[in-house]
């Protein structure tokens, strides 16, 4: 990583800890209901860590966006043994982190992650979180993840088709509707060249963060790609179940679940519209504005070929 792209994310970073500590702001830890629900929080916390030897135990999903987390979840949530997983360290406002100083009134992060704990595990000790790089950096910069739990095995969810994703982000940005379910804007989205190449090296960007992450920690976590996760979701679902130490046999299909895929022709045909204005682009900057069947045409213009030189004999 470039030292412009460290500079930028350790801005990202400090943004993120400034909106943690405007949330932490608002707890109210002397409300009685509050108190009423942080009791009951630490008393499932209890019950929870009976279930696993006195162990906290995580699953966190490393993912970037629009490569099928959401529908992942869904699968895993619907088997009622692995945890309710979702964006538990999203910091927007109304959002899940809003929620632990809301209901909970969380004054740190490591007290954020004990109630996402008793929010989202299931009754046997499973909890998995997903979240994009920037979402979960506040909690891995500097290991907090490690000290608070007693286990942490990552997962990296990425999309193989990063032009695809690209696009499906930036109609996302344009419509408003990030799952099939919302409802979208009246507004019809429109191409944008730059529009999109920004959503792309924004992916680019975090799947580098998400590398420089793991090499920095000797880690080669298993990765599920969208593709994979579409094709054999049934086999995904058990694989982490294995990991969480379960067996069980999994029917998900995509078909079957809430979410569904939001991709249309639209997509396709801007992505072969973005692939072809960067094909002739590319040809124009290096000069070589010309077909591959151009290659095999005979030179014009080419200089004539001199009669062969004759050779006199004394």
């Amino acid at each position: 990583m470039s030292l412009h792209s460290e500079k930028q994310e350790l801005q990202r970073l400090q943004k993120s800890l400034e909106r943690l500590n405007v949330l932490f702001e608002r707890a109210t830890p002397n409300d009685p209901e509050v108190q009423a629900r942080r009791k009951a929080s630490y008393e499932r916390l209890e019950n929870l860590k009976s279930e696993t030897d006195g162990e906290m135990r995580l699953v966190l999903l490393c993912m970037t966006p629009r490569s099928g987390s959401s529908l992942f979840c869904e699968a895993l949530f619907k088997t009622e043994k692995l945890g309710d997983p979702g964006e538990w360290f999203n910091a927007h406002d109304g959002n899940n982190l809003d929620k632990m100083v809301r209901e909970f009134s969380a004054q740190n992060r490591e007290e954020m992650l004990d109630h996402i704990y008793t929010s989202s595990a299931t009754d046997n000790g499973v909890c998995i979180v997903k979240g994009d790089f920037y979402q979960c950096q506040p909690f891995l910069y500097d290991d907090l993840l490690f000290r608070h739990f007693d286990s942490v095995q990552f997962i990296n969810i990425r999309r193989q088709d990063l032009l695809a994703q690209a696009i499906s982000r930036y109609i996302g940005t344009q419509t408003g509707s990030w799952a099939s379910h919302q409802e979208a804007s009246d507004n019809e989205p429109r191409y944008d060249r730059e529009g999109i190449q920004k959503q792309l090296d924004y992916m680019l960007t975090m799947e580098e963060c998400w590398r420089n992450y793991f090499a920095t920690r000797a880690m080669r976590p298993p990765q599920f790609t969208y593709e994979q996760i579409i094709r054999n979701l049934p086999t995904k679902v058990e694989q982490v179940a294995k990991m969480c130490g379960l067996t069980l046999k999994s029917n998900a299909t995509p078909n079957a679940l809430r979410l569904k895929k939001q991709g249309s022709d639209r997509n396709s045909k801007w992505a072969k519209r973005f692939a072809k204005e960067t094909r002739h682009m590319a040809r124009k900057h290096t000069g070589l504005n010309m077909k591959p069947s151009d290659l095999r045409k005979p030179a014009q213009n080419s200089p004539a070929k001199l009669p062969p030189k004759t050779v006199k004999h004394n």
